[in-house]
C-alpha cells in the first residue's frame, strides 16, 4: 500500500515531466493521423488509446467518469499501453515516460479493483466493523481514480490527452518493419529468459518476488505478444511438448485470453506453438486464482496480522504449480520459440 501511495502522490510531478518531453521526429512530422494508421507500430498504440476513450464516453460528471473508468476496458488498455512502453523504452525516454504514466493508471484502478472484489465476494460474511474498514479502502481507491482523471486531463475533454499522444506517436521516427521485428521479439525472448533465471519466493503474496510478481511477469509475456497486433501468432500444428499437448482440447483454448490478433499489416509473423502459449495462459489463470484466494483470506480474517504471508495450504498449492512450470520448462521454451523466429 505504501508503494502504491508513493506512486500515486508522486504522479503529479512525473506527469508534468512527461507532458513536456519532446518526441524525436522525422519526415512523419505534420502528417495526418490517417497516414499514421498505415504504420503498424502506430496502430499498436492507437487501439488501446481508443479503448480508454471509450471507457469514459458519456460520463456526465467526475463521479460518473470514475465509475465508468473502473468498470470498463481502461485497466486492460492501460496494461497494453504499459507493455508497449516497455517494448519501445530503449527507443526514447518518451516511451519510458509513457510506460510509467499508464502504470500509474493500471495501479490506481487495480487498487480499487482489489477492495471492490474482496467486498463483493465477502460482503455477507463480514462483521460490521470489517465491512466498514474495507469499504473505506474501496472509497479511497475511487477517490484516487478521480484524482488521476483530473491530473491527466482525461475527464471533461477525454480526447485531449489521447489526441496529444496520437500526434506525438504519428511524428515518431519508427524503425523499418524488419528492424522493429527483431527489436520487439528480442525483448520478449529476453523477458522469458529472465523469468527462467528468477528465484520466486512464494512464501509472500507481494513482497519481493512473491506470488503476485510471478503472475504479473507471466502476464506481461502474454500482453506483450498480444499488443504486437499480429506479429506473434499461434502455430496450430501438432504440439512438440508433451507437457502442454492436452491444453488444446481444454476450455482454456477457447478463452478470450488465449487469443492473438491477426493483422494484414504483419507480413512476416512469428509463429509459436499453440500449446506453449496456452501453457502460459493456464499458468496465469491458476496462479491468479491462488492470488485472489490469498488476498481474500488475508484481508477478511481478522486474526491474520501479516497480510503478505501466504496461508500454508495455498503456499503448498503454489509450490506445486510453480514446480510444474519449471518441470515443463515453460519460460525457457517460450524464449526459445520467440528466438527461433529470428534465425
Amino acid at each position: 500500500m505504501k508503494k502504491f501511495l508513493v506512486a500515486l502522490f508522486g504522479f503529479s510531478t512525473f506527469y508534468v515531466a512527461c507532458k513536456t518531453t519532446t518526441v524525436p521526429t522525422s519526415s512523419l512530422e505534420g502528417k495526418k493521423i490517417d497516414d499514421a494508421l498505415l504504420i503498424p507500430q502506430f496502430v499498436r498504440f492507437n487501439e488501446p488509446l481508443k479503448a480508454i476513450e471509450a471507457s469514459l464516453a458519456g460520463a456526465s460528471n467526475i463521479d460518473d467518469a470514475a465509475k465508468k473508468f473502473v468498470s470498463g476496458p481502461a485497466r486492460v488498455a492501460a496494461y497494453q499501453l504499459q507493455a508497449l512502453g516497455k517494448l519501445y523504452e530503449d527507443e526514447s525516454k518518451w516511451f519510458k515516460d509513457l510506460k510509467d504514466e499508464f502504470r500509474t493508471i493500471e495501479d490506481t484502478i487495480g487498487e480499487y479493483d482489489k477492495w471492490n472484489n474482496i467486498l463483493t465476494k465477502a460482503s455477507s460474511s463480514l462483521t460490521s466493523e470489517k465491512k466498514v474498514e474495507l469499504e473505506g479502502f474501496r472509497q479511497d481507491g475511487l477517490k484516487a481514480v478521480k484524482k488521476l482523471l483530473k491530473d491527466q486531463d482525461w475527464f471533461g475533454t477525454p480526447k485531449t490527452r489521447a489526441e496529444k499522444l496520437r500526434n506525438q506517436l504519428a511524428k515518431f521516427d519508427w524503425k523499418k518493419p524488419s528492424k522493429d521485428r527483431t527489436m520487439v521479439l528480442g525483448y520478449i525472448a529476453n523477458e522469458a529468459a529472465k523469468m527462467r533465471d528468477t528465484k520466486y519466493n512464494l512464501e509472500n503474496l507481494e513482497k519481493g518476488k512473491g506470488l503476485h510478481e510471478l503472475r504479473r511477469d507471466m502476464k506481461w509475456l502474454l500482453i506483450e505478444m498480444r499488443v504486437l497486433n499480429g506479429l506473434v501468432l499461434k502455430n496450430t500444428s501438432a504440439c512438440p511438448f508433451s507437457e502442454y499437448a492436452a491444453l488444446v482440447k481444454t476450455p482454456i483454448a477457447n478463452s478470450k485470453y488465449s487469443e492473438l490478433p491477426f493483422s494484414n499489416q504483419e507480413r512476416n509473423p512469428c509463429l509459436i506453438p499453440e500449446c506453449l502459449f496456452l501453457g502460459l495462459v493456464q499458468a496465469v489463470e491458476d496462479i491468479g486464482r491462488l492470488k485472489d484466494d490469498a488476498e481474500f483470506r488475508l484481508n477478511t480474517t481478522e486474526k491474520d496480522k501479516d497480510r503478505d504471508k501466504m496461508p500454508a495450504d495455498l503456499k503448498a498449492t503454489a509450490d506445486q504449480f510453480y514446480k510444474g512450470i519449471q518441470d515443463g520448462q515453460l519460460f525457457d521454451r517460450t524464449s526459445e520459440a520467440i528466438n527461433s523466429c529470428q534465425r
